[in-house]
């Protein structure tokens, strides 16, 4: 009889706990334990000694991902209708002069902050791929987290034009 943890060789018959590693032996009748019993094979005193652990189809990476690049998005759209509609506010208002630098600083920072969110999409779908199977959330989360870098970036850009233009 061999101990299933270790496989160390028992050499003591009854015995309850393995001499080697400590673990807590399987009760085999003496009859199973003569080596010229007919009836013993290796199927039936093998042990399977490894885990079977179920693979996370969805897991918090994979949400994570799809959730960023979810925010990526909704950043760079309220930036831009926020952004046009000052722009084309009637240049009749006697404040759009002096507030245009000041508004582009702050549609700059929280296209910085889009443009984070997206790379973040992109480093959480890395991690999701080694860890978990692909999934919907992965891919989607993959394709708007790419589409928020572009769009974020372009916007900012944008942004910097207009300061440097208004300054």
């Amino acid at each position: 009889m061999f101990c299933p943890n270790c496989g160390k060789r028992v050499e003591i018959p009854n015995q309850k706990f393995c001499l080697n590693c400590g673990s807590e032996l399987p009760f085999v009748p003496e009859i199973l334990q003569s080596p010229h019993s007919p009836q013993i094979t290796q199927k039936d005193v093998s042990v399977q000694v490894s885990e079977r652990k179920p693979v996370q189809i969805r897991g918090p990476h994979s949400k994570r991902t799809l959730g960023f690049g979810v925010a990526s998005l909704v950043i760079a759209y309220t930036l831009y209708n926020i952004g046009a509609g000052y722009i084309i506010e009637p240049i009749s208002n006697y404040y759009f002069p002096r507030l245009i630098p000041i508004v582009f600083i702050v549609l700059s920072i929280f296209h910085s902050l889009g443009l984070i969110f997206g790379i973040a999409s992109k480093i959480n779908n890395q991690q999701a791929r080694e860890m978990e199977s692909m999934n919907t959330f992965i891919k989607v989360g993959n394709v708007l987290g790419i589409i928020g870098i572009i769009i974020n970036t372009i916007f900012l850009v944008i942004c910097f034009v207009i300061i440097g233009l208004s300054w």
